[in-house]
């Protein structure tokens, strides 16, 4: 992963996050595979595409 695209993924990392797994980023250029918790839609992790090991997981209340 070059230095640029590493920094734009690992931007998505930072600030107040309800971590589920991973998070962690290492030699520079590497970011672990990670599930972040997100409360709405309206989260900028979860509206905009990452194109790096990050899940965003939406609890709902029901399917309907």
């Amino acid at each position: 992963m070059s230095k640029q695209h590493y920094d734009k993924v690992a931007s998505y990392l930072t600030g107040d996050l309800d971590l589920i797994y991973g998070g962690e980023t290492s030699e520079g250029r590497y970011v672990h595979p990670t599930i972040v918790d997100v409360d709405s839609n309206d989260a900028k992790v979860a509206r905009e595409e990452i194109f790096g090991p990050v899940l965003a997981a939406i609890t709902v209340d029901s399917l309907k």
